[in-house]
């Protein structure tokens, strides 16, 4: 599992850096104000899917889960660090197929 690196956006503006996907999964620290960006050039649908750790408002445990259709881009988040977080304060991020599966972690304020 990889561990990736949130990105701060300037006022005048940033250029993302992409992290090829992990077949194994990627994680990264959450304060809250997390986007990840998720770009699928596969060649076909997948899914990702960010792991809950604990029950929602309505008090049902469920990951979120999201398809990305081939060749698009989809941002998810922000994540609640009392619902996402880990114990160590991570994210949890697994995907069906991570083959030309790229992703970034972006710092809102």
């Amino acid at each position: 599992m990889a561990i990736l690196t949130p990105q701060q956006i300037a006022l005048g503006g940033s250029e993302l850096a992409f992290d090829p996907a992990d077949g194994a999964g990627d994680q990264f620290l959450n304060n809250g104000a997390m986007i990840l960006v998720v770009a699928n050039a596969s060649g076909s649908d997948m899914v990702v899917s960010v792991d809950s750790q604990t029950p929602c408002s309505y008090g049902f445990d469920h990951d979120v889960a999201d398809t990305i259709n081939d060749g698009d881009t989809e941002y998810l988040g922000p994540f609640s660090t009392a619902r996402f977080n880990d114990v160590d304060g991570y994210v949890n991020v697994t995907y069906d197929d991570s083959t030309d599966v790229t992703v970034a972690v972006l710092q809102i304020s």
